[in-house]
């Protein structure tokens, strides 16, 4: 059964929604703040996962997986060269950056299991905005 990109993009574009509210600080009333950082995490990166793979999809591919490389390395070369472009990084540093989230949405999902934990959640929320922006521009291209 093929899915419609259409609407794994609208999911994907949901969670990153999402994100964006996760990450927005809240102020108490004590004073503090509140961020739920690992709902931002979690949603980021799933958010980006849903769209890759609708921008897969719309290219006339298929994916399974939660790694964002390996569904990176799935995009077309026009693609992925479009998003290097896009972030001022040449598609090997690019890679690099996103190996260092690509497992985020498994990883974040358990983080009480680990004792500490490390993300570049900026790269990850600049990734995922520029993973939405090209498939918006591919949507259009194709309808």
């Amino acid at each position: 059964m093929s899915i419609d990109p259409e609407q794994i993009a609208n999911t994907g574009k949901s969670f990153l929604i999402a994100s964006d509210r996760c990450f927005e600080q809240r102020l108490l009333p004590s004073g503090h703040f509140q961020m739920p950082i690992v709902p931002a995490i979690v949603c980021a990166a799933f958010g980006a996962e849903l769209c890759l793979k609708a921008l897969i999809a719309l290219e006339g591919g298929k994916a399974t997986g939660h790694e964002l490389l390996k569904l990176f390395n799935k995009l077309s070369s026009q693609s992925r060269a479009a998003l290097a472009t896009s972030l001022s990084l040449s598609e090997h540093d690019l890679r690099q950056k996103i190996g260092s989230v690509s497992s985020a949405f498994v990883d974040w999902r358990y983080i009480y299991e680990k004792s500490s934990a490390n993300i570049d959640n900026e790269f990850l929320r600049k990734f995922a905005g520029e993973v939405e922006t090209l498939l918006d521009k591919l949507s259009r291209l194709i309808s």
